[in-house]
């Protein structure tokens, strides 16, 4: 049992850690297969969505950007006038 400690004192607690079954580590895990190289359809696929993609924005905002007057704009004439 321990006394009450005056203020300023400690205690010290030793021994040794035992235990009633002994600790065993899992099984390792098996070693994952090698990573298939090679083009996939589904890559061929994404990569010419994604090329049209881009070229679309492409062809979008350079026609969007341009200062030229097309059929149907602006400067048109009404043919009724």
């Amino acid at each position: 049992m321990i006394e009450p400690l005056a203020p300023g004192e400690g205690i010290t607690v030793s021994g040794s850690i035992a235990s009633l079954v002994t600790s065993m580590l899992p099984p390792s895990p098996d070693e994952p297969g090698a990573i298939p190289t090679g083009f996939r359809l589904f890559g061929l696929v994404m990569l010419l969505l994604g090329l049209a993609s881009a070229a679309l924005v492409y062809l979008a905002g350079r026609s969007a950007g341009s200062n030229t007057v097309r059929a149907g704009g602006a400067a048109e004439q009404d043919p009724a006038s």
